[in-house]
C-alpha cells in the first residue's frame, strides 16, 4: 500500500497515530509544568524516605548539588522543595503556632 500525504511515515520521535478519520502529532517528550505543585513534592519526598529511609535528604542534596552545576534552577528548586517535604514528613511533633486536630 502506497504512503499518502496524510499517512506520511516519520521517525519515532515524530510518530503519528490515527484517531478517527484524522492524525494528530504526538510530541516528541512531554514538558513537565515549571513549578511543582506541594502534593508532587510530598510525593517525590514520600518514594524518597520508602527507598532511602534516613538518607533521603543525603539523596535529594545530591540532587540539588548537580542540577546546581549543570545550571537547572528550576530542577533545583523543585528538589528543595522535595527537601522541605521530607523534613516536613519527619516530624512528629506540631509546631509552636498548630493546633492538632
Amino acid at each position: 500500500m502506497a504512503a499518502t500525504a496524510d499517512m506520511a511515515s516519520v521517525s519515532d520521535h515524530g510518530r503519528r497515530s490515527q484517531l478517527g478519520s484524522g492524525l494528530r502529532r504526538v510530541p516528541r517528550r512531554l514538558t513537565l509544568p515549571l513549578t511543582m505543585d506541594a502534593i508532587d513534592a510530598y510525593r517525590c519526598a514520600k518514594l524518597l524516605l520508602d527507598q532511602h529511609g534516613q538518607d533521603a535528604d543525603l539523596q535529594a542534596a545530591m540532587r540539588v548539588d548537580e542540577l546546581g552545576e549543570a545550571g537547572d534552577e528550576a530542577g533545583r528548586r523543585a528538589w528543595l522543595a522535595i527537601i522541605a517535604a521530607i523534613d516536613e514528613l519527619r516530624r512528629t511533633a506540631p509546631g509552636p503556632a498548630e493546633t492538632v486536630q
